[in-house]
């Protein structure tokens, strides 16, 4: 039960006051595999946990804490888990009742010789916060899940050059502003970076860049470029690829020809086979799941649970008759 000071909580000067409520505080122990990891298993699954057992723990402060284990010492630190676990209990091995929203774990670590050696573990606010999850899937899940957090530094640092710009701004004669679309300006860099145009040749002759006369040339010297010799080479690409595109279609009506020569199956009459098949399947299934029902709640004795069942058993025998209804 938690303490409160006087005139807090549920202290009062009534004579029939009411008891301060037990409050249930769970978090997750983990230690080093060995004889005395094996001998509190054990001790759990036998029930035989007690105040006057061999096995005890003692929290030295808020993260810190000494294991007892068989008088073997072991030095603790509550780490914060970065997910949230839910604990849940049953009483029948059948139904699961929620109990408690775990964030914390006992992180058992080397065996001590005293209680004050338990202070030498770090417990800063970076130690305790632990970056793994309790299954192999969530390990360094703190990393890969979650977005790092930004200093404040930062944020004040971009708020104070936000102020300065829209200070400029203000001071300013004139103003004015262009929207530059982001995927246009990359493909424009790629380009230019690439330094080749769209007929696969070389770009325009610079002459800073040809200072000392080193680059090749796909002519003679002497001899220009003109517009009718550019004309010419692109009606001749243009042509053969029109003369193999023209080679392609031919070939493909030879196989559609072969293709239409099979025998056509029926698709509707293939399709509603299909969807009786279907429904007969989801009407087997619906049986089944009717009968088990029934078998679990002629097994419980809970009134509330058997109205829960009840209602299942409804739904199903409703989603069976629709079932059976689409099937004739």
């Amino acid at each position: 039960k938690r303490r409160h000071e006087p005139g807090n909580g549920y202290d009062s000067e009534a004579s029939d006051r009411e008891e301060d409520p037990a409050i249930e505080e769970q978090f997750i122990l983990r230690m080093p595999p060995g004889a005395d990891c094996e001998y509190v298993r054990e001790a759990i699954e036998r029930k035989e946990l007690s105040p006057k057992s061999d096995i005890w723990f003692k929290f030295k402060d808020a993260r810190r804490a000494v294991v007892c284990v068989r008088g073997n010492l072991y030095a603790g630190v509550l780490v914060d888990l970065p997910n949230i676990i839910e604990s849940n209990k049953t009483l029948d091995k059948k139904a699961i009742f929620k109990t408690a929203d775990i964030c914390q774990m006992l992180l058992v670590g080397e065996r001590i010789r005293s209680e004050e050696e338990v202070f030498s573990l770090p417990a800063r606010p970076q130690d305790v916060t632990y970056p793994h999850g309790l299954t192999p899937p969530m390990q360094w899940v703190r990393k890969r899940r979650f977005r790092k957090r930004i200093s404040n530094r930062t944020i004040e640092a971009v708020e104070a050059e936000v102020d300065r710009l829209l200070r400029d701004d203000e001071r300013a004669e004139a103003s004015s502003f262009t929207l530059v679309d982001a995927a246009e300006l990359a493909r424009e860099e790629e380009e230019a970076e690439e330094g080749y145009d769209l007929l696969g040749g070389q770009g325009e002759y610079d002459d800073e860049q040809d200072a000392e006369g080193e680059m090749e040339y796909d002519f003679a010297p002497g001899e220009e470029m003109d517009g009718d010799t550019l004309a010419n080479d692109l009606e001749t690409a243009l042509m053969d690829e029109m003369e193999d595109e023209a080679a392609a279609p031919e070939e493909s009506e030879d196989e559609e020809d072969d293709e239409e020569e099979e025998p056509e199956l029926d698709e509707e009459a293939a399709q509603a086979a299909q969807e009786q098949r279907k429904l007969n399947e989801e009407i087997q299934d619906l049986q089944e799941a009717i009968k088990a029902k029934a078998k679990e709640y002629d097994s419980i004795s809970n009134v509330m649970l058997k109205a829960r069942i009840r209602g299942v058993i409804a739904s199903f025998q409703a989603e069976l008759e629709l079932k059976v209804a689409q099937l004739e």
